[in-house]
């Protein structure tokens, strides 16, 4: 019993999360939607170079074995 009540609270918690976090979005100004963007680009790119590095260095590595 304790544990259905836990189980229905865990999922009406995670509902209004969801409903919080989907009003927050639908509030955000044109310029906070494009910052957020252009941060995300930013995070992909420097994201993309330290992969590119880790695969060169995997490169060198197994030259040298």
């Amino acid at each position: 019993m304790v544990i259905k009540f836990l189980l229905i609270e865990m999922i009406i918690i995670a509902f209004l999360m969801y409903l919080v976090i989907l009003g927050a979005s639908k509030t955000k100004s044109e310029e906070e939607i494009k910052r957020e963007d252009e941060e995300q680009i930013k995070a992909l790119n420097e994201a993309r170079e330290i992969i590119k590095k880790n695969k060169e260095n995997k490169r060198k590595e197994n030259k040298f074995e």
